[in-house]
């Protein structure tokens, strides 16, 4: 722009010659241009320098546009990548977060004032077997077992909100499935960036694996007490069982023509005696942790063993079984014998009009699983539930004892059993016991 402004004087210079020329007629155009007179020089001089001022100011100010338009587009380039940087970062911070949330093991719920589901992580969708999509904008009524447990998780919630305090309570709820599932719930206010509270955090745990340890602790404490009861009435009782079977066998030998009715009674007795002392043998066994003196043995023997020691009644059809390359047991022959015994008693007597009993074996991972298989009453959804609880049957007679010390030994042996029955169409006992190899 200062070459402008010295090529506009100049033109003016030339243009004011000519001009003179032209209206005077004094000089020619060179002279006009190169001597003009002392009046005019000045004002030409004037006007030039204006001209020739006006090109270097609007140089300047285009220049210092330029510098200022430069150092704007470098700040807005910076702030291009601040806020990209930012917006990273943010990315990067709520995935992170949203990672985090997801990847804690207790089920997190993020729950509205007016108790609406707005959020979920991973293990509460694993929990309750909800997709998050299904409950997001629902009510948390959907998860409460009845509207009175729900509208107490309401007042939880308004606790919360009016105390401002962490809440803690336990609740029963439904998974998907229809499941009933104990949990326990800890209630966190969620507040906004100016401390308001937004909305509640629920953290639930459940409880099913607590309640059923509990539960087996409350059974071992009884089991304790009872067992020490019915060591002391076993001890006191087994005494005079053994003079009664004693005098019943002196009878018989002393009357060996007696009439029929008190050779009957007599065999009455003997057969109440018998029944009397089994009943004493589980209590004792039921009292008394004896270890298991463990050893290996064929499943066949074992089988044989129970078949020669309780033979089938004579309705009854015995089904074995067993494969011949099956491998060994490691338990206690005595202890599993007596539990054999009784599944297979048990079994009989399920059948009072005869049936069919069958004896499988088969090997799997390190454990053999022997099953007793009858086809008879079966048992009912209801008593299965306490099948192995002690003094609990559906006998006339017994005392219900013989499943619970059954299950006891097969523990003390590094087993366990498992039941399926079908009322009406009979039950399966599987036994499951160990291979030394497994126990290595």
């Amino acid at each position: 722009m200062i070459w402008v402004g010295i090529g506009l004087g100049a033109l003016y210079w030339v243009l004011e010659s000519a001009m003179h020329v032209l209206v005077f007629h004094e000089d020619n155009l060179v002279e006009a241009i190169l001597t003009p007179n002392p009046h005019e020089l000045w004002i030409r001089l004037l006007v030039v320098s204006i001209l020739i001022a006006f090109g270097v100011y609007t140089h300047f100010i285009i220049a210092e546009r330029k510098r200022a338009e430069e150092a704007l587009q470098e700040s807005l380039e910076r702030l291009e990548e601040i806020v990209e940087q930012r917006t990273k970062e943010l990315q990067e911070s709520e995935l992170w977060m949203r990672s985090m949330f997801n990847s804690l093991e207790e089920a997190v719920f993020v729950v509205t004032p007016d108790r609406m589901l707005v959020n979920m992580n991973a293990a509460a969708q694993g929990m309750f077997g909800y997709f998050k999509d299904e409950l997001v904008d629902l009510s948390a009524d959907v998860l409460h077992v009845d509207h009175e447990h729900y509208l107490e998780f309401g007042r939880r919630i308004r606790e919360a909100f009016d105390k401002g305090k962490t809440a803690n309570f336990q609740f029963e709820l439904e998974r998907k499935n229809g499941d009933i599932f104990p949990t326990e719930h800890t209630v966190s206010l969620l507040k906004n960036d100016v401390g308001e509270p937004i909305g509640i955090i629920s953290v639930v745990r459940d409880m099913t694996e607590r309640k059923e340890m509990e539960e087996q602790l409350v059974r071992k404490e009884h089991l304790a007490i009872l067992g020490q009861l019915a060591g002391g009435v076993g001890h006191e009782l087994r005494n005079p069982l053994g003079v009664i079977s004693n005098a019943v066998y002196y009878l018989q030998t002393i009357l060996p023509d007696a009439d029929e009715t008190t050779k009957e009674y007599l065999e009455m007795i003997a057969s109440e005696v018998g029944n009397s002392e089994k009943i004493v043998s589980d209590l004792l066994d039921l009292s008394r942790a004896k270890p298991a003196e463990r050893q290996e043995i064929a499943v066949s023997d074992l089988v044989a063993r129970l078949l020669e020691k309780q033979p089938p009644p004579e309705k009854v059809k015995v089904t074995t079984k067993i494969a011949s390359d099956l491998p060994p047991v490691f338990v206690d022959s005595r202890q599993i014998g007596q539990v054999l015994v009784n599944l297979v008693i048990n079994a009989y007597q399920a059948m009072p009009e005869g049936g069919r009993l069958t004896i499988k074996a088969r090997a799997e991972k390190g454990q053999v699983y022997l099953s007793i298989t009858d086809t008879g009453c079966g048992i009912s959804q209801e008593n299965m539930e306490r099948l192995f609880e002690p003094l609990f049957t559906t006998k006339a007679k017994g005392i219900g004892l013989g499943l619970a010390v059954s299950k006891n030994l097969l523990e003390a042996n590094g087993g366990s059993i498992e039941v399926e029955s079908k009322e009406g169409k009979g039950s399966t006992f599987t036994v499951i016991l160990p291979t030394k190899e497994a126990q290595a």
